[in-house]
């Protein structure tokens, strides 16, 4: 159980990053790039939302999921709630997102 006073801090943050990403959404879709028609507050919540339980579940592991394949995961997340988003990921998924990072993976068993 947690602190009431930590509970009402998280719950302050997440409602700034649903803001910060809803204004992305807004930005994308004066600029073409999504759909009009998608509540970027709503999508921003449900991208978030995901976003932080597939973390939870990947740390929980026994052996974590490699880097690459969690940013595979939610590029594709990404596509599924925001379908124009796939023309993004197929764009910049297999250069941007493929080279070998300079920070070692983080995988195989959990200590």
């Amino acid at each position: 159980m947690r602190e009431p006073s930590a509970a009402q801090a998280d719950a302050e943050r997440l409602a700034s990053q649903i803001d910060m990403a809803a204004r992305n959404v807004a930005y994308a879709q004066r600029n073409g790039e999504v759909d009009p028609a998608v509540d970027a507050r709503l999508v921003s919540a449900a991208f978030l939302g995901a976003f932080l339980e597939l973390m939870a579940e990947a740390m929980s592991r026994e052996v974590t999921p490699s880097r690459q394949y969690l940013l595979d995961t939610i590029w594709r997340l990404g596509a599924s709630i925001i379908p124009s988003a796939l023309s993004i990921w197929k764009h910049f998924g297999h250069s941007q997102f493929n080279r070998k990072s300079t920070v070692p993976e983080v995988s195989g068993p959990r200590k």
